[in-house]
């Protein structure tokens, strides 16, 4: 989204410039621009790359997946996103707000006690 934002500003600096007469400057940066929008989010060699690790590796609690250490879990939640971190470290998940819920602040600030009771640690 930010690498969008930056390209239509810098197209639109571009144009502005050339209508000004500085041709030379403004139509490079302009078309520079407008490759960086029309630019693919994933690469064909990158969709194969995700395509390849995820078959080589299952969806966390299905069948074949073993016990994992953190590399591992690291790797999967990657790849596969919030449905690996709820299989994998739901409580973590929750209180951090990985899940899409509440943050950690409103979570420990409700929570009436819990493992972050009485660390005196500011969130």
């Amino acid at each position: 989204m930010a690498a969008g934002l930056t390209a239509v500003a810098a197209g639109v600096v571009a144009l502005v410039a050339a209508a000004q007469g500085a041709v030379p400057t403004g139509v490079p940066v302009a078309v520079l621009a407008l490759g960086v929008l029309l630019a693919p989010v994933r690469t064909l060699a990158g969709r194969r790359l995700l395509r390849d690790l995820r078959r080589s590796r299952p969806v966390p609690g299905a069948a074949g997946a073993g016990v994992l250490g953190p590399d591992e879990a690291g790797l999967l939640s990657a790849l596969y996103g919030r449905r690996a971190l709820r299989r994998l470290l739901p409580d973590f998940a929750a209180v951090a707000g990985l899940l899409g819920g509440r943050a950690a602040r409103e979570t420990v600030a409700r929570g009436g006690g819990g493992p972050y009771e009485g660390s005196g640690a500011v969130i």
